[in-house]
């Protein structure tokens, strides 16, 4: 199918194209690149979330559901969970329906926790009573302990720092998908993933889409930060078939280590970042401000070897291509942003 050239696989067409598939969280920014994906290859898709859609773009993006399974439910609901589970039946699970934000977990920590614990909780939950079937979930590298050395990668066994109540609820999370899949029989993987970018990211305050919307209105990109630390950047199609070729393994019965690092190790400082945007866009001249001025740099360079041994994955997007990709599509759709 046009667009979805980067699943040109045939073992990953052979077991979708069989399977019933729930999203929940699926019309977000992942959800929905997942949920094309995953019909175009031929499988059966279901919805579950929440229709508030906060984005003030969301409506031209909503009606998109209309062409799913949607239902439109709060995960905290365990009778109509219950029932939801009873009714239908899944092969699969992807669960991405949280607070994705680690500003949430500054500004409102109980509701991030309610979210992201108590909605993880009662979705197995419900899984357990009705049949067991794989579950895959993202996490964050956020998690991971600061470091400064640029020379060290993190691995899924790296020292854990919860400086916010956003990291401690995906950790949370993380420990509860493990405890139904070793008492319980649910299997599940935790997939800790780096920042991913990409068209159609609706949360216009993340650094990607404001750099490109900022330099769309022909202003100076502000960063509130010194600019040196290092982050690493996934594109978009390079996440989503990492995750289907995890499910792929769990549908297909076979073994998959619990949690796994989904990031590109190809990494750029915050000011790197904003002047290669500047760069492709041609407006290097409206130079960033950098507002801060701490001395310490922290760097998140991540190992993504375990990906890459339990379902020969490797990232397909090089990170100028998936900006340019992005650049693209924010600028044919900026008037449809406010």
């Amino acid at each position: 199918m046009e667009g979805y050239e980067y699943l040109n696989n045939d073992v990953l067409r052979d077991t979708f194209k069989k399977a019933s598939v729930l999203i929940t969280g699926g019309s977000g920014f992942l959800g929905r690149h997942l949920s094309r994906a995953i019909r175009s290859l031929g499988a059966k898709v279901f919805l579950l979330g929440r229709r508030t859609y906060s984005e003030s773009v969301a409506a031209h993006k909503l009606s998109e559901l209309d062409s799913y399974n949607y239902t439109s439910l709060n995960l905290q609901n365990q009778t109509f969970l219950n029932d939801f589970f009873v009714k239908n039946h899944f092969d699969i699970v992807i669960h991405l329906a949280a607070d994705s934000l680690r500003i949430s977990g500054n500004n409102s920590p109980i509701s991030v926790y309610e979210n992201n614990i108590e909605g993880t909780l009662r979705l197995l939950e419900a899984i357990r009573v009705s049949k067991p079937i794989p579950v895959v979930m993202p996490s964050t590298v956020a998690l991971y302990k600061q470091q400064q050395d640029a020379r060290k990668l993190l691995h899924e066994y790296s020292p854990i720092s919860l400086l916010n109540s956003y990291e401690s609820s995906k950790l949370c999370c993380e420990h509860i998908l493990e405890n139904f899949h070793l008492q319980f029989g649910v299997p599940g993987v935790a997939l800790r993933c780096s920042n991913i970018y990409g068209p159609e990211d609706l949360q216009l305050t993340r650094i990607i889409p404001d750099t490109i919307i900022t330099f769309l209105k022909g202003k100076r990109p502000v960063i509130r930060s010194n600019g040196k630390h290092i982050y690493d950047f996934t594109y978009v199609h390079d996440a989503v078939l990492g995750m289907l070729l995890i499910c792929e393994k769990l549908l297909s019965g076979r073994e998959v280590s619990g949690i796994i690092n989904l990031c590109s190790q190809q990494t750029a400082s915050v000011l790197q970042l904003v002047t290669t945007i500047g760069n492709l866009m041609g407006l290097n001249h409206l130079t960033p401000k950098v507002l801060g001025n701490e001395k310490q740099v922290n760097v998140y360079n991540l190992d993504n070897s375990l990906l890459k041994k339990e379902v020969n994955w490797l990232p397909g997007t090089t990170l100028e291509h998936g900006l340019q990709e992005t650049i693209n599509w924010y600028k044919t759709n900026l008037d449809n942003l406010y």
